[in-house]
């Protein structure tokens, strides 16, 4: 029952990263439903639940884990990746061509929604950095 709910947690957290980040099929704007992306949305998914499952026994894997799923939950709660799609040249530039009035603007229209998947994820991070930070080291968890 353990290794289901830590696999189910580790699950929770990949479903939550991919979608969070954009990497879903048909949600933003101009996103073509073929094989490819959905077959590129599951990969990504399962590497990173395999990345989860590998660096709950390792600390720097663990912390490495845990601080880019903490960055990138910042990135969802801009709904960037939802409305927009993955991270691309073409967005960085257009973050770094903004002025101050129009980041303002942006913020102020950050859906609720969004707030709760950053949210959701963040938590997930969190039971899931307190149960393995404990355990690393041991064999059979």
């Amino acid at each position: 029952m353990y290794r289901i709910l830590n696999s189910l947690i580790e699950a929770v957290i990949a479903a939550l990263m991919v979608h969070g980040l954009g990497y879903t099929y048909g949600v933003h704007a101009g996103a073509d439903n073929d094989v490819g992306n959905v077959a590129l949305c599951i990969l990504l998914a399962v590497l990173t639940w395999a990345f989860y499952k590998y660096s709950s026994r390792r600390k720097w894997s663990l912390m490495v884990a845990c601080g880019l799923g903490f960055i990138s939950s910042l990135y969802m709660i801009s709904g960037a990746g939802v409305s927009y799609g993955e991270p691309n040249i073409s967005l960085v530039a257009s973050v770094l061509e903004t002025d101050l009035s129009e980041s303002a603007e942006f913020m102020t229209s950050i859906n609720l929604s969004d707030i709760i998947l950053c949210l959701v994820t963040q938590i997930s991070l969190l039971m899931y950095w307190l149960k393995h930070r404990g355990n690393l080291g041991k064999v059979g968890g």
